[in-house]
């Protein structure tokens, strides 16, 4: 071939210039047969660079034209300097509803798609081609996001799981929001037993046998348009130190009929113990006192009644109306006998 034609397939470095790869980069050696092309003259690939539209609304999703080249093969488009309204580290359960997460500049399209998620204003960056030929070119462009922040959404509820006192297994959960980036500050966490809380909301680790059974967490949750909280979860663990609370009988005595009943639940290492029924139900002529533990009352008739009977401590009262992990269930039995 003349000097200065491409090579292509000719097994011989190209006399032109230096051998590039995909992205216009230099390569120190030559190139497989038919794998490169030979640079050509600067000024081949050219672009115009235009916002269409040049506003786009905050959390909502959208689709900008940002880049038209012209002569350029195979190009590869990225930012080459600045950045696009993307901040969204925190996963896709931090996305807001009414868009996907951040925004992003497609590599081979050279469309800026997504929703942004951080503050109004313009956002000015650089957006560089290359092209598999080692052609190059750049321009620099402002997409404006409009619309009003938003306070961080949280949409964990409490309590968090339910974990288990021993370093040999592991605890994770985690507590998301809309509208990042979210930074979460914590107070009455039970730091220093192997489990630990992140600014990004995950907590995780190995706690080990000396970590509180309950714990209640007071969060915070701060982003740019200000601060939400604090909110409050619990979060146990069990084993753990303090959680002794426990039924000691575990069946209740049998009565007769037309005298008088009274049966005390008996309970150890509980704080100020509230008493409940938590499954079954107790005869209709008994009376349970929730917060002593007695059962009373003079059955009427004769036959048996199972229920199930719980307790809770002060130390964890705030859970009791959203799980019965808690509860230290004595499944029992009244048997009445006639005279």
């Amino acid at each position: 071939p003349s000097s200065g034609s491409p090579l292509i397939g000719a097994g011989k470095t190209p006399p032109v210039g230096t051998p590039r790869d995909y992205f216009g980069l230099p390569r120190s050696s030559p190139p497989s047969i038919g794998a490169f092309e030979q640079p050509k003259a600067s000024g081949t690939c050219s672009a115009t660079f235009s916002l269409s539209p040049s506003s786009i609304p905050l959390y909502s999703f959208s689709q900008v034209v940002a880049v038209a080249p012209t002569g350029c093969q195979n190009p590869f488009f990225y930012i080459a300097s600045g950045s696009l309204p993307i901040t969204n580290s925190q996963g896709s359960l931090s996305d807001p509803p009414t868009g996907s997460g951040g925004m992003a500049l497609g590599p081979t399209t050279g469309m800026i798609s997504g929703a942004p998620q951080i503050a109004t204003g313009g956002y000015t960056f650089s957006i560089g081609i290359s092209d598999v030929n080692g052609n190059a070119t750049s321009g620099d462009l402002t997409l404006t996001v409009s619309g009003s922040l938003h306070l961080p959404q949280i949409t964990t509820k409490s309590p968090l799981r339910t974990g288990t006192a021993d370093s040999n297994s592991y605890f994770s959960t985690a507590i998301v929001g809309y509208y990042p980036p979210i930074t979460y500050t914590v107070t009455g966490f039970p730091a220093g037993h192997g489990v630990a809380f992140f600014s990004n909301g995950a907590i995780n680790g190995h706690p080990d046998a000396t970590i509180p059974a309950c714990n209640t967490l007071q969060v915070t949750a701060t982003n740019a348009a200000g601060s939400v909280g604090p909110l409050a979860y619990t979060m146990n663990f069990t084993g753990g130190a303090g959680g002794t609370c426990n039924i000691i009988a575990t069946s209740c005595p049998s009565g007769i009929t037309g005298q008088p009943y009274t049966y005390l639940v008996v309970v150890s290492g509980c704080a100020s113990p509230t008493f409940g029924v938590s499954s079954g139900a107790l005869p209709s002529w008994a009376t349970f006192n929730t917060s002593g533990g007695t059962i009373t009352g003079t059955p009427n008739v004769s036959g048996s009644s199972n229920f199930g009977i719980g307790v809770d401590d002060v130390n964890c009262q705030s859970q009791n109306a959203h799980a019965s992990t808690r509860r230290t269930v004595c499944f029992s039995h009244i048997l009445l006998h006639h005279l």
